[in-house]
């Protein structure tokens, strides 16, 4: 089988898959309306993250840039991921599951967290200029955050949390001031 009739099936595959998924939303988006249910909720966005999983791989196979592939590819994964948590956590709160051990969550979490961090700090090496610092806060904010959620059984260090919340926000803000100033308005500029 040719790579283009792999990439055709992938993307049909990821399309029935990802429609489907949003087609089941939809009609839990009206069921929550009418019951404002906790557990609805819960399975209205599991299933939309589900479809969000299989739209990114559609995305995924159409794109020739093994860069973009592989960062699509941890998308959909992630996305797949959060969206059968949330299933998983609707089915514990209706009594279908066994009760919840919160600490294998926990260092699910927390092992999450500093990837992502990780993941942050490389980009931070490889970053020009002004950008490693946003990014650096950015990646630290991860971190502290990982940090946060393996000791939140200590409430004196519940604080890491929320340090982590406003340094990221605080990066996201900086970041996004320096790709204006320093890539959007010199590009137009060009075009």
């Amino acid at each position: 089988m040719q790579p283009h009739h792999i990439a055709a099936i992938g993307s049909i595959a990821n399309a029935i898959t990802a429609t489907f998924f949003l087609m089941l939303s939809i009609g839990l988006e009206k069921l929550y309306k009418m019951t404002k249910s906790d557990e609805v909720l819960r399975l209205l966005l599991g299933f939309l993250m589900l479809s969000i999983s299989g739209f990114l791989g559609v995305a995924m196979f159409l794109t020739a840039s093994l860069r973009l592939i592989a960062s699509l590819y941890t998308s959909t994964a992630t996305f797949a991921f959060s969206g059968l948590l949330l299933i998983f956590l609707a089915a514990e709160e209706a009594g279908e599951g066994r009760e919840l051990s919160i600490f294998p969550l926990i260092f699910l979490f927390f092992s999450v967290d500093v990837a992502t961090g990780v993941v942050g700090l490389l980009a931070t090496v490889k970053s020009n200029s002004w950008a490693r610092l946003g990014l650096a806060l950015l990646s630290l904010s991860f971190i502290l955050r990982g940090g946060g959620v393996l000791l939140i059984r200590f409430s004196s260090w519940s604080f890491l949390l929320l340090l982590a919340e406003i340094l990221r926000s605080l990066s996201a803000a900086f970041l996004a001031v320096y790709y204006v100033v320093e890539v959007l308005v010199p590009g137009e500029k060009k075009v």
